[in-house]
């Protein structure tokens, strides 16, 4: 595919050139070549883009043959959309996403119903677990 981009878009490049040879730079038709010059940048972008697809997939195939991407992980999601040790429970900076925000939203509305002293007993463990 992307060898028949380029031979396509060197076509177009050469049918350039032969119309500002053969007319001069300054008589050249505009139009001809402003379209001629956008069918070339559209086919040099999608060049890149086939370039990019083929490295993409051949670093993808030599991790899976190296063992870095497993083929089943197990909880459904298919081989390449998970590395090897990442943590669900964990944003892109490694820090916690979600499981504990459960947990204290939990302690926070017993909190809010608790009687004083369920209050002030419910304190004094949060305190001695902080000091852990």
């Amino acid at each position: 595919m992307v060898q028949k981009i380029a031979e396509l878009k060197d076509l177009l490049i050469e049918r350039m050139e032969h119309a500002i040879d053969e007319r001069g730079i300054e008589r050249v038709d505009l139009s001809e070549t402003s379209k001629l010059a956008d069918q070339i940048k559209d086919l040099a972008e999608a060049e890149k883009a086939c370039w990019e697809a083929e490295y993409y997939m051949s670093v993808t195939e030599a991790m899976e043959n190296r063992g870095y991407m497993p083929e089943d992980i197990g909880d459904g999601m298919s081989r390449g959309y998970r590395r090897r040790g990442y943590n669900m429970s964990r944003d892109s900076r490694g820090r916690y996403s979600r499981g504990y925000h459960e947990e204290l939203d939990g302690i926070r509305e017993a909190m809010r119903n608790a009687s004083p002293d369920e209050k002030e007993k419910m304190q004094r463990e949060l305190r001695q677990m902080l000091n852990m």
